[in-house]
């Protein structure tokens, strides 16, 4: 919450900047302010989402995941992605092993009712 505040305090600026040309002082030093938050902001969502393990091949995925864990799922590799597809519903531990799994090599789950799965982008 408080960094979209952030944000939108910074655009709101960079617009009034944008509509009336040279701000007042007083709208200048906000200004400066704000952008630092910005800045301070883009760099934690940067580091945030930036994968703690780089993934080349869908190898580093298998070996990763717990064998029992394992059976329940198809995994594929195309040009840019590994592609991780559950093959019947995981309950939640299942799901929870797996989701941390994929978030160490930076992945997401992709949410899509029966056809739900799970995406690392390759390194």
């Amino acid at each position: 919450m408080v960094k979209k505040n952030l944000l939108e305090q910074a655009a709101s600026a960079l617009y009034y900047v944008a509509e009336n040309g040279d701000p007042k002082i007083f709208y200048l030093e906000r200004y400066r302010k704000l952008a630092d938050c910005l800045m301070e902001v883009s760099k934690v969502l940067l580091e945030k989402d930036q994968p703690k393990i780089k993934v080349s091949s869908k190898i580093e995925v298998v070996e990763k995941i717990p064998a029992e864990q394992r059976e329940l799922l198809d995994i594929e590799e195309d040009e840019d992605f590994i592609i991780v597809r559950p093959r019947q519903f995981l309950r939640a531990e299942n799901f929870r092993i797996i989701a941390s799994v994929i978030q160490e090599f930076g992945g997401k789950y992709i949410p899509a009712g029966r056809g739900s799965y799970f995406r690392i982008k390759k390194a």
